[in-house]
């Protein structure tokens, strides 16, 4: 119901907010063949993860969408094998750092040749 709808835009509009406010930076990095995530606070430290997820979107269609679980490098940084094919995505990412909502961060970019143009 539209009721129900509107709760969860304000909580996740709510989310946002506090997101915003932390000023951190994510990177997430593709090449061909893998993919990396890492958080940066505002000082230019990385900030400590407990997981990250990534989903794969094509804007139109959702027969190529898909999801990866990142796992941890000794750097920090969460990283992970996969084939991502040519076109336009929407990432989305959501990282897990210990509090009651993930840091989200979603993007729409043209991968080409398995990297970012």
């Amino acid at each position: 119901n539209s009721y129900v709808a509107s709760q969860q835009f304000n909580e996740r509009a709510a989310e946002g907010r506090e997101q915003a406010a932390r000023n951190w930076k994510p990177a997430l990095e593709l090449q061909p063949g893998s993919l990396s995530f890492r958080l940066i606070d505002r000082a230019g430290s990385p900030i400590r993860l407990n997981a990250v997820k990534t989903t794969f979107r094509r804007p139109a269609y959702e027969a190529e969408d898909f999801s990866v679980e990142l796992t941890r490098r000794s750097d920090g940084a969460f990283a992970a094998q996969t084939d991502i094919r040519d076109g336009i995505w929407i990432i989305e990412t959501s990282a897990d750092f210990g509090e009651a909502h993930p840091y989200r961060d979603t993007r729409r970019v043209v991968l080409n040749g398995g990297s970012v143009q």
